[in-house]
């Protein structure tokens, strides 16, 4: 796992138990930097290092050393790499100390059911670092949108009470760019490991669907 050292803006490389803690900045925009520029030492040139620079002084402030930031953090022209972070992305969610969202750079299409099931707590913020609130404390609000269960999102319960069908409607009308990440998006979701195959389009829901009955 690649994260963003907060203090030198440096990505540095963690595997096993030996991964520190970290924040999540979930998206920071269509476009707006990659890991090439990062191996290179072009933090500055990356679009949206302001973004990232605040957010690793917000997260320096909690006493958190280092934050992942998927477009800089994931090298998508290896598609082993590429796998292997999609597949562990719930974990990575599940296990940061915070995650953070800024709403004014969310497309009206975002979908973030990952974001609001896997992270322990979501906070939302505006263009100028106001907190606009958690996802625990605007728990009714988000389950009205989502349908998301609001004892769910307030951590009254855990995930594993829910049946594989709720889950699911959740994630019913789920938004992504490419048709094959929709379900490869949810595979931590119900906790299932499956090979990526771009190309597959619709198939890759029914192979998400039978992976999971095949693990319960």
């Amino acid at each position: 796992m690649r994260l963003i050292d907060t203090t030198t803006g440096e990505l540095k490389y963690f595997i096993g138990s030996n991964i520190p803690h970290y924040a999540i900045l979930p998206y920071l925009g269509r476009g707006r930097g990659n890991i090439q520029d990062y191996l290179g030492g072009q933090h500055e040139n990356v679009q949206g290092f302001e973004k990232i620079a605040q957010t690793c002084r917000v997260t320096r402030e909690r006493s958190i050393q280092y934050v992942w930031v998927d477009t800089c953090c994931i090298d998508k022209t290896s598609s082993a790499e590429l796998s292997e972070a999609i597949n562990s992305m719930y974990r990575w969610y599940e296990r940061a100390a915070e995650c953070y969202a800024f709403l004014s750079e969310l497309p009206a299409d975002a979908d973030m059911e990952l974001e609001l099931i896997a992270s322990p707590e979501l906070e939302f913020y505006d263009g100028s670092w106001n907190m606009i609130g958690t996802k625990s404390g605007l728990s009714r609000q988000i389950s009205a949108t989502t349908l998301i269960d609001e004892d769910l999102l307030k951590g009254i319960v855990d995930l594993s009470e829910y049946c594989v069908a709720t889950e699911m409607s959740w994630a019913a009308n789920r938004q992504t760019t490419r048709i094959e990440d929709r379900a490869y998006s949810l595979l931590g979701l119900f906790d299932v490991n499956m090979p990526l195959s771009y190309g597959e389009e619709g198939k890759s829901f029914w192979r998400l669907q039978e992976e999971t009955m095949r693990s319960t």
